[in-house]
C-alpha cells in the first residue's frame, strides 16, 4: 500500500486478522515499511525495486521475503479472516496452504516457519524476472494430495499462463519455486510437515471457508480507487490497449502501403 491509512473496507479486513487472534502481533506494511525492509534485511534485492513497475509485483517479491525471514503468517489485505487460526491451523505443522483451482498452493495468504526454502526460491526467481523481464509464460504441473493428504505432484495435463504481472513474481511463480523444491529436494523436510487444508474443485476452497479472501469483490475495487492503487487486472487491460492500439497503427500504415503501390502503378 501506498499509505498505511486506508477506506473503512480494507480497515474491517485487517480488523477481522486482530480481533479473532489476539494472541498473534499484527503488522501492516505500506510502500515505505517495504521498501526499508529490504533495503535492511535484503540489499542484495535492491536494485530490483528500480525496475519494478506494479505494485502487485513489489508486494509479491516482499511477501516471499518477509515470510521467509521471519516465519508466521501473510495475509492479503484483501483476506477476511472468518474463523481464529488456532481453531484451524495443525501447530506442528511447517507450512500451512491450500491446492486452488488451478492444483497451485496458495500465495495471497502464507503460513510458514522461517527460512522455508520454497519462499527463498520464489523470491529468487521473481528477482530474476523483475531484472531480466519476465517469461512470456509460465508453465506448471501443479499439486495433488495422496490418501494421506501429502502433496505429490499432478499426474494431469499442465497449466499454462501469460498474465502480463503474474507471471514476474505472482502465484504462477511461487507454484513452479514449489514445484522446483519439490523435484530436487531441497525443502524435504517442509513438504513432510505441511497440512494442505483442502483442494479446490470448480470455486476456491479458500482455506476451507476459514478465510475470505477478495469478498465482496465490487467493495474492495473501490477501496483500491479511493487509495489510488491499481489492481493487478488493470495491467492486463493497458496491455491489451497498447496492443489494440499497435494493430490500429500497423493496420493504417499497411493500408497506406498499399495505396502508394496503387498510385505507383499509375504514375
Amino acid at each position: 500500500m501506498k499509505s498505511s491509512v486506508v477506506p473503512r473496507t480494507v480497515s474491517d479486513y485487517c480488523h477481522s486478522w486482530i480481533d479473532k487472534n489476539p494472541e498473534y502481533e499484527y503488522r501492516f506494511f505500506d510502500d515505505r515499511d517495504i521498501s526499508e525492509f529490504i533495503s535492511k534485511e535484503f540489499p542484495s534485492y535492491l536494485p530490483a525495486l528500480g525496475k519494478i513497475k506494479h505494485g502487485a509485483v513489489k508486494a509479491d517479491l516482499w511477501r516471499y521475503l518477509i515470510t521467509y525471514k521471519y516465519g508466521g503468517v501473510y495475509a492479503d489485505f484483501d483476506s477476511r479472516c472468518v474463523v481464529p487460526l488456532r481453531d484451524w491451523i495443525n501447530p506442528g505443522s511447517k507450512w500451512v496452504t491450500h491446492l486452488g483451482i488451478n492444483r497451485d498452493v496458495c500465495q495471497w495468504l502464507i503460513m510458514s516457519i522461517p527460512g522455508n526454502r520454497i519462499l527463498e526460491n520464489a523470491a529468487e526467481k521473481s528477482y530474476h524476472n523483475i531484472i531480466n523481464g519476465g517469461p512470456p509464460c509460465i508453465e506448471f504441473r501443479g499439486f495433488a494430495i495422496d490418501d494421506f493428504r501429502n502433496l505429490v505432484l499432478y499426474r494431469g495435463s499442465s497449466f499454462r499462463t501469460s498474465h502480463p504481472v503474474m507471471t514476474i513474481a505472482g502465484p504462477p511463480v511461487m507454484q513452479q519455486a514449489s514445484e522446483e523444491c519439490f523435484i530436487d529436494g531441497s525443502a524435504q523436510q517442509i513438504f513432510k510437515s505441511t497440512q494442505v487444508v483442502c483442494v479446490s474443485d470448480q470455486q476456491q476452497c479458500e482455506m476451507n471457508g476459514n478465510v475470505s479472501h477478495d469478498c465482496p469483490k465490487d467493495e474492495y475495487l473501490k477501496a483500491l480507487t479511493e487509495m489510488a492503487t491499481p489492481h493487478y487486472e488493470s495491467a492486463r487491460a493497458e496491455l491489451s490497449r497498447a496492443r489494440s492500439f499497435y494493430a490500429k497503427i500497423r493496420g493504417r500504415l499497411k493500408i497506406r502501403t498499399r495505396l502508394r503501390a496503387v498510385v505507383s502503378r499509375f504514375f
